[in-house]
């Protein structure tokens, strides 16, 4: 997602829109998804690689009140990501030229920019590798995302939401004499 989930300017009072877009979809689904045929009690989230980093955070972010009942997570996990140092917003805002002192100005110099132009400006030849793990990162703020080095003591405390990890359907199959089949 980039800066467009991730700002994360000194400017912002809350950091990681994208991770709080995800709570907000997520409570869109419970409100809604009966008009699509589905159950609110029974929802899972899940996600692969980045998606499922996602879900381990949801997990440490709202251990109270999941809404979800189950998690399903494919390669990845909370623990292997760092937080964002702020390096990805400075580079922007410097090849925009909005760089500034006052955080404030700043970040409203960039809600200027024009997306197009944002998104060229952030292409991986003008500030970094699309591999490159800050490109992306959710930052600090111990409400979304935590410090790497903070998700072990949670996990001891208890402090995330405890459902069923890894959850697969079942399959019922009924057995048939194959002799009377034509």
């Amino acid at each position: 997602m980039n800066i467009f989930g991730f700002a994360n300017s000194p400017g912002l009072p809350e950091k990681n829109a994208g991770l709080r877009d995800q709570r907000l979809a997520i409570e869109w689904l419970r409100d809604n998804i009966k008009s699509f045929g589905g159950d609110p009690a029974r929802m899972v989230l899940g996600g692969q690689s980045a998606g499922s980093m996602s879900v381990g955070l949801y997990a440490y972010a709202y251990p109270n009140d999941p809404i979800v009942q189950a998690f399903i997570m494919e390669s990845g996990q909370p623990e292997m990501r760092s937080g964002d140092d702020g390096s990805q917003w400075i580079s922007a805002a410097n090849q925009t030229g909005c760089r500034s002192d006052n955080s404030a100005y700043e970040f409203e110099c960039m809600q200027k920019v024009n997306a197009r132009v944002l998104r060229r400006t952030l292409s991986p030849a003008n500030v970094n590798s699309l591999s490159d793990p800050a490109f992306s990162n959710p930052a600090v703020d111990n409400i979304t995302f935590f410090g790497r080095e903070a998700y072990p003591a949670l996990g001891a405390a208890g402090k995330f939401a405890k459902l069923v990890r890894g959850m697969f359907p079942r399959f019922s199959v009924t057995a048939t004499d194959s002799s009377s089949q034509p």
